[in-house]
């Protein structure tokens, strides 16, 4: 998986990064999961958790550092995603995260989160903006 917010590619990587499973037992796991730029690992257990029968909801969780001005500050993104995503030869998240004026203004309107975000794999569909 390779990862982009607001159109750069995250190659200084994430933090925290994580995956919370929901199961239909209402019981809940998480699974700490290492992002490298063009991968995200999973090991083959944690994958077979993942895409168990019993799985109602899966969640990819991280922080993405940025700086601002002296200090780094953080964006915390919670990705739904689904069990065919693992499946898929290769896999784009693009985030667009509001604090960029230029995304809340071209893609406010679809959402009331601080962020919204797309999958882009061979066969998905594209975002549309509200301007």
């Amino acid at each position: 998986m390779i990862i982009q917010v607001n159109g750069e590619l995250c190659v200084s990587g994430v933090t925290n990064s994580r995956i919370a499973i929901e199961f239909l037992d209402g019981t809940k796991d998480e699974i700490a999961v290492h992002y490298v730029p063009g991968n995200l690992i999973v090991t083959v257990n944690q994958l077979e958790k993942i895409q168990a029968d019993s799985v109602s909801r899966i969640s990819f969780l991280f922080e993405k550092p940025y700086e601002k001005g002296k200090f780094i500050e953080y964006s915390f993104f919670e990705i739904e995603m689904k069990k065919y995503h693992f499946k898929k030869d290769y896999l784009i998240l693009h985030i667009y995260d509001f604090k960029d004026r230029r995304y809340r203004r071209k893609y406010g309107c679809l959402t009331e989160d601080e962020f919204i975000y797309e999958f882009e794999f061979r066969g998905s569909g594209t975002l549309i903006s509200c301007k």
